[in-house]
């Protein structure tokens, strides 16, 4: 092994050669990026993969709560297929097998000093920013629905997809979320429950206005100069 030094980074892929030592191309790995990284130093983290698409991982001081070896790599989808199945009758996600074609997949891995995957790498209150960029297939996809396109995190188990707190910006096909745990990644539509807010403020009938013929100015157990409150 060779000592990773603090603030450089690695790419590294593996792949075959022939008996004539001839490199085949079609069964080279996805790149993967490596860096030491750790709570003291600020360290920002990208990966381009086959398709031209990026993912980054920005780390800021103080966001660690010790030091890592981290990378980035493209996967397959061969261990989604049960997550992927759960988020087909997730209302909320409401994934279709179009886009399902369209997913791409990225694992972003913590590693201690022996070797070991640290799923949740941050200091305690801290969260590290992600960015995934997505294909313009994905929004081709999404049906309309590009707007609620997010980031989610695979449960360890890989039992079902879980959403990430992100803001989508369409003009450059990027997804921005932050997250505390770390396993693998990708960018699905999120459709949230409707929620319950109060709403609240004054009716006023300055002008004194009086009711016309089929017309009513009134609402139910409210009066002229009324302060109301709903809740929905």
């Amino acid at each position: 092994d060779t000592a990773v030094n603090n603030g450089e980074l690695y790419y590294y892929a593996v792949t075959a050669n022939d008996a004539q030592g001839t490199e085949n191309k079609a069964s080279i790995s996805p790149n993967a990026s490596g860096a030491y990284v750790d709570n003291t130093t600020a360290k920002i983290l990208m990966v381009t993969d086959a398709e031209g698409l990026n993912t980054i991982v920005n780390i800021e001081s103080g966001k660690l709560n010790g030091a890592y070896c981290l990378t980035i790599l493209p996967t397959t989808s061969a261990d989604y297929s049960a997550a992927n199945t759960a988020a087909r009758t997730d209302t909320k996600i409401a994934l279709t097998s179009d886009m399902i074609a369209q997913l791409r997949y990225r694992e972003i891995v913590f590693k201690n000093s022996s070797g070991n995957v640290v799923d949740s790498p941050c200091a305690s209150g801290q969260a590290i920013s992600i960015t995934i960029q997505y294909s313009a297939g994905l929004a081709t996809a999404s049906s309309g629905a590009e707007d609620n396109l997010r980031i989610f995190r695979l449960k360890s188990d890989n039992s079902v997809w879980e959403n990430v707190p992100s803001q989508v910006t369409t003009s450059s096909k990027l997804v921005e979320g932050s997250t505390a745990k770390f396993y693998v990644f990708t960018v699905m539509t999120y459709f949230p429950p409707a929620g319950t807010f109060a709403i609240s403020g004054t009716i006023t009938n300055s002008a004194n206005l009086t009711p016309l013929s089929g017309i009513n100015l009134t609402l139910s157990g409210v009066s002229n100069d009324a302060t109301i409150t709903a809740a929905n």
